[in-house]
């Protein structure tokens, strides 16, 4: 008997076992498409038999049980396949009718049919029962809340069920048939629903489709006939992969019988990242293995890499910032650290501006300040481009021409004409002001440049500006440009990544995951959800997104935001460039315009830029 059996893994189950010589029940909610497979699975009436039913009924599932007893012959194997993932979505937004419902049919119903199947079984004294179960068992996937409690209550279900029943000859196995094409899968990749609420979710599932990582459903089904035909008796009450050699696994637990190999150990493991799913280990590993737990790492040094420049060597061996740990809490005390800044920075843009042989001259758009930066020679190829600059700063930092450097650096080394926009900061204005000034300014523009001959670009609060405008220019209509620039962008605002832990206190400019800039970017977001993707862009739909180039550093505390978003793209189909550079800390390829990694950065940037725009 196979519930779920009308289509994806549970038709294909079926196909198997009757092409094997078995006679096999199916049964689903919807009658119309469980009676339209059984029909072209097979003519015979006395081959199958669809019985239409809810998995979640308590007083069907004897029903239905009975009635395939009546036709075929006891039931010798139960396969619990119905299955559900829809009810996506944070814990705070889902419906929770639709997130219980999605618990039942996930758990409830494998314990109606195996408690329905099990009298006859146990008067045999033989049978097997496979449940369908999944990875997502074994972990937490935040927005997918429903679908791992009930993948993970299965599991434990499952090893009850086996230690209850071994003595009477019954086998039971949960199992994950990997991430198969099915229907439930492939709403998961193409649901504007799920886009909406669990982004990451389908990022993951449309990275996964697009490498060609999917799950054949013959593996799937290789495993089911395996079990079903008694290849892995011995491992009953164990959790078992599509990935498993199960050759393997019955000789080791042959070999060395233990109370331990008997049973699944659930690991307490780190919540991962939105859409993340770990790879399946070998059970052996599962069950012998130390838990997942987070890992301790000892003290260390790290030395300053030798195949840097000087200058960059001096960068990246300074000391710890020292003010990260400075954590205002309002808009005006990070406009007093603010303006202490620029009293440092502002006196030194007339001798950059000098060396760089470019003129900046302060300007408004449309009501929005901007500095316009101008070099003194425009090679032909740019003279029809535009450049829009987002300075970075954690959103509060660098108002004014202090926030203007690396639109200074961009038109000097690379002779295009670029507009550096001077978006309204706290305490005068808070989220989304900055995207709004800069998509003003974007919009003022193109009445005098085509769009395609544009660039968007900016580094740190920068990089995430320049994600989230293209996000709102996206749902406003207004033409993108030809390419975009996102420099190690704060995409992710919620502190999820690995590097935000690895690290932690080896970035010297950032620091620390909570620190100044974390303290920072929660002022600016005056209490709206920092999972907004208009905040933590890289849980946006970035389907359509202009062509992209991405910089980090190996030491850069944001060096995991950069490459989610990265992969983010990649998963749209968006064209994307990842520029990893070596020993640097958050942003230091734009520190000094002098150095030659500041040329290379930067060169890379004017390529893939020449690359994508218009002339």
């Amino acid at each position: 008997m196979i519930t779920g059996g009308s289509r994806g893994l549970g038709r294909a189950f079926a196909q198997a076992l009757l092409a094997a010589g078995a006679r096999v029940a199916i049964t689903a909610r919807s009658a119309p498409e469980l009676h339209e497979t059984a029909a072209q699975l097979s003519s015979a009436a006395d081959q199958v038999v669809a019985i239409p039913a809810d998995a979640t009924d308590p007083g069907a599932a004897p029903k239905v049980v009975a009635t395939a007893e009546e036709r075929l012959g006891p039931i010798t194997l139960l396969i619990n396949n119905a299955g559900q993932s829809r009810a996506v979505g944070p814990i705070r937004a889902v419906d929770p009718i639709a997130w219980w419902n999605e618990v039942e049919v996930n758990l409830r119903g494998p314990f109606l049919y195996a408690h329905a199947v099990l009298p006859s079984m146990l008067t045999r004294r033989s049978g097997r029962i496979i449940n369908v179960a999944s990875i997502a068992g074994l972990q937490a996937i935040p927005t997918m809340s429903a679908y791992v409690v009930g993948k993970t209550a299965l599991l434990r279900f499952s090893e009850n069920l086996a230690l209850e029943t071994v003595q009477h000859g019954i086998r039971v196995f949960s199992i994950h048939p990997g991430v198969v094409r099915t229907p439930m899968n492939d709403y998961l990749h193409d649901s504007a629903e799920v886009a909406k609420s669990a982004p990451g979710v389908q990022q993951w599932y449309q990275a996964l489709y697009a490498e060609g990582r999917d799950t054949p459903i013959d593996r799937s089904v290789e495993l089911v006939l395996r079990l079903a035909g008694g290849d892995a008796d011995a491992l009953s009450g164990h959790y078992l992969s599509v990935d498993d050699d199960l050759d393997a696994l019955v000789k080791q637990f042959v070999a060395e019988p233990s109370a331990d190999q008997r049973t699944l150990r659930l690991q307490a493991i780190a919540p991962l990242s939105a859409g993340a799913m770990l790879a399946a280990a070998p059970l052996g590993a599962r069950a012998d293995d130390a838990a997942l737990a987070p890992r301790e790492v000892p003290a260390k040094s790290i030395p300053v890499p030798t195949d840097v420049s000087p200058g960059m060597q001096r960068f990246i061996a300074a000391p710890l910032n020292p003010v990260w740990h400075d954590l205002w809490k309002t808009g005006e005390e990070w406009r007093k650290a603010a303006d202490k800044m620029d009293a440092a920075i502002v006196p030194t843009i007339p001798a950059m501006a000098e060396r760089l042989h470019v003129k900046i001259v302060p300007s408004t758009m449309d009501g929005v300040k901007v500095f316009i930066v101008t070099p003194d020679e425009i090679p032909p190829e740019n003279r029809n481009r535009l450049l829009i600059h987002i300075h970075g700063g954690c959103y509060v930092l660098f108002p004014g021409e202090a926030g203007a450097t690396e639109a200074i650096t961009m038109a000097g080394l690379e002779h295009f004409k670029v507009i550096s926009v001077d978006y309204r900061m706290p305490p005068e204005a808070y989220f989304p002001a900055a995207i709004d000034d800069v998509l003003t300014v974007y919009k003022a523009a193109q009445r005098t440049t085509d769009p395609k001959n544009m660039a968007i670009f900016g580094t740190s609060a920068g990089g995430a500006l320049t994600l989230a405008v293209i996000l709102r220019a996206k749902e406003q209509g207004v033409a993108l440009p030809g390419a975009i620039s996102a420099g190690t962008p704060m995409s992710d605002a919620t502190k999820t990544g690995d590097s935000f832990y690895t690290n932690e206190l080896v970035d010297n400019v950032l620091v620390s995951r909570d620190g100044f800039c974390d303290a920072a970017t929660v002022v600016y977001a005056n209490g709206h959800d920092l999972q907004d993707p208009l905040i933590s862009p890289v849980y946006g739909d970035m389907h359509g997104f202009p062509p992209a180039i991405l910089t980090t550093g190996t030491r850069d505390l944001l060096l995991s935001n950069t490459v989610r978003v990265h992969r983010a793209l990649r998963a749209a189909g968006v064209e994307a460039q990842l520029e990893v550079y070596e020993g640097q800390s958050h942003a230091q390829y734009l520190f000094d315009d002098r150095l030659p990694e500041t040329v290379v950065a930067f060169g890379e940037i004017a390529e893939f830029f020449d690359k994508h725009l218009g002339k």
